[in-house]
């Protein structure tokens, strides 16, 4: 049977990970976690994520992304693209879900081992809702690790290796983005990272 890798990158969210992972580990096979912080100072979101896996009985693989040279100085992930393939590197099953911290499953869970135990695509496409905004994107969600890579050092997507793609839209699996809105610098961080690349 396929086994399903919840695939994550992680800053100093302690205040989310607890609600995200009783959301969505229960609907998967192991956890794969890469902390992306720059040079901050790692929070308790490792230790938090250790005693909810260990509570779900959830294996926990646990991965570290190093900014690249000339960015070790940043407060950061330089690139969320790089970060996100280390989660799905370090997985031990094909298929991966990913989500992030600040994301809770609304429906549907019980259908994303099924998907993938069908395999009948190369990806599974969900509808991504944003909490406060009104709007619901379609997403590539789960996703077979093997037919591509990510890309894009911000609002990273995956490539896959052979297109068009064969993949499916189920709108029962849906997940709502539910960040906390006092938050800022998401805008800087993404243009400080965006002025970095080559050009």
């Amino acid at each position: 049977m396929s086994k399903v890798s919840l695939c994550m990158i992680v800053g100093n969210v302690s205040e989310y990970i607890e609600r995200c992972l009783r959301n969505f580990a229960p609907h998967c096979d192991e956890v794969v976690l890469v902390r992306a912080i720059g040079c901050a100072t790692p929070d308790d979101t490792e230790a938090i994520a250790r005693r909810v896996l260990t509570e779900l009985g959830i294996p926990l693989v646990w991965g570290e992304y190093r900014n690249k040279p000339g960015h070790e100085d940043w407060k950061h992930v330089d690139d969320f693209a790089a970060a996100r393939q280390t989660s799905f590197d370090l997985a031990s099953n094909d298929w991966c879900f990913w989500c992030d911290s600040d994301d809770t499953l609304e429906s549907g869970g019980e259908l994303i081992r099924q998907h993938a135990r069908e395999g009948l695509y190369a990806t599974y496409v969900f509808p991504y809702k944003i909490s406060g905004l009104g709007v619901s994107v379609p997403r590539e969600r789960l996703i077979n690790r093997t037919c591509g890579r990510w890309q894009y050092p911000v609002h990273e997507c995956f490539k896959f290796d052979i297109e068009p793609i064969q993949g499916a839209q189920d709108d029962r699996v849906v997940i709502l983005h539910s960040p906390r809105f006092d938050k800022s610098g998401s805008n800087e961080r993404n243009l400080r990272i965006l002025k970095s690349i080559p050009e």
